[in-house]
């Protein structure tokens, strides 16, 4: 059992669904694990009463939290976005192991010292999966005498100091040796193991340190969310609550989810009216750009769809192809209208993603329109 308040704020180490994950060898059911708990802990989120984030009606449908976690790809911190919390993230370590990325970098840092290093690792990854940490520990150990520049070893030594032996001295000199090892391989990695040195510096109160190290990693892996909210979140400690809230509005626009995540993030208390305002502005944005680029196009297909019916309803009545354009066109039309009646803004930014898909229909309706009319006039 991961036991990791000691590093986590309380909205993480009290959380139930993560603190029953265990490692295992079955990468697969480890994935589901992760999607099962990360699922749980978002339904478990307070929805924010009175907030204009969602709606009552688009959370009856259930696509106020959409899933993350992708079962049939690649798992990583990077992906998984607002659903990562720091108590499953040495198990999501773990499962990034089966990531190409990371296999074929293991094999270029095996090739120089051949096999007793990677036997050690081997081993060493073994004995984590097992969640004999003590063993895994002396195996890596051993690994790093053999090849000190294989960035993934620092890394499981880093996890297994923190996690395991809570000594956040030797966990950080082993993500500083990960951070540096990798660079030159991965700019990700080399961000994954600065994100934790942030997180050291953050439960040490050292807020400048963990700024910049989570800065570094948002500058070495661009749209990395999390890198993104810790930085916000250290701003915040700082007092430096315009920063704060740029680089959280940052992460909101990446993944939406981040709203609820930073609402309920104890650290994030002391910007409640700020992230409220904050809200409000997103809301607003997206409010904007439904008033600049669709009411336009929604009258004018309005206006084409009564023509059709009215004027000419034989065209529409003898063309299969263009019955179905048509009910595509009105079926995006009526979702939009009734999205922007709920006046919220995940229900917004969902009415602007496919109002271009009814642009799109209404020109295609038109085009074929004028066509038909233009073989009728000719003939």
């Amino acid at each position: 059992m991961i036991e990791t308040d000691v590093v986590l704020n309380p909205s993480e180490s009290k959380s139930a669904a993560i603190s029953n994950l265990n490692p295992g060898l079955d990468i697969d059911k480890l994935k589901q694990d992760l999607q099962d708990r990360s699922l749980e802990w978002q339904s478990s989120q307070q929805q924010i009463d009175g907030s204009i984030l969602t709606s009552e009606e688009r959370i009856a449908e259930q696509t106020g939290f959409p899933e993350h976690i992708p079962l049939e790809g690649e798992l990583s911190i990077y992906n998984l976005k607002a659903a990562f919390e720091w108590g499953f993230s040495k198990l999501v370590w773990q499962v990034e192991q089966t990531n190409k990325e990371l296999m074929e970098l293991k094999d270029i840092l095996s090739e120089p010292l051949g096999t007793q290093a990677r036997e050690y690792r081997n081993r060493g990854e073994y004995a984590y999966a097992q969640g004999w940490m003590q063993d895994a520990l002396c195996e890596f150990l051993e690994a790093e005498k053999c090849n000190r520049y294989d960035f993934t070893v620092h890394m499981y030594l880093g996890l297994i100091y923190l996690y395991e032996n809570k000594d956040e001295t030797k966990a950080l000199e082993s993500f500083e040796k990960a951070a540096r090892y990798a660079r030159p391989k991965s700019s990700y990695y080399a961000s994954l193991a600065l994100l934790y040195q942030s997180l050291i510096h953050l439960t040490r109160q050292d807020y400048e340190k963990a700024r910049n190290t989570a800065a570094l990693a948002s500058n070495y892996t661009p749209g990395f969310t999390e890198a993104k909210y810790l930085e916000a979140k250290c701003y915040s400690y700082l007092d430096k609550t315009d920063m704060s809230l740029n680089i959280l509005e940052e992460a909101i626009k990446i993944d939406t989810n981040y709203c609820e995540k930073c609402y309920n993030d104890p650290d994030f208390n002391p910007l409640k009216k700020e992230i409220d305002e904050l809200f409000l502005k997103l809301y607003n944005e997206q409010q904007d750009k439904i008033d600049k680029d669709y009411h336009k196009v929604r009258d004018r297909a309005e206006r084409l769809l009564y023509i059709i019916r009215a004027k000419i309803p034989e065209l529409y009545e003898k063309d299969q192809a263009l019955r179905m354009d048509i009910g595509k066109l009105e079926h995006y039309i009526g979702r939009i209208s009734t999205l922007i009646k709920r006046k919220s803004y995940r229900d917004l930014l969902e009415a602007n993603s496919i109002a271009d898909n009814c642009k799109k229909y209404y020109e295609s309706v038109r085009a074929q329109i004028r066509t038909k009319l233009k073989r009728i006039i000719d003939d």
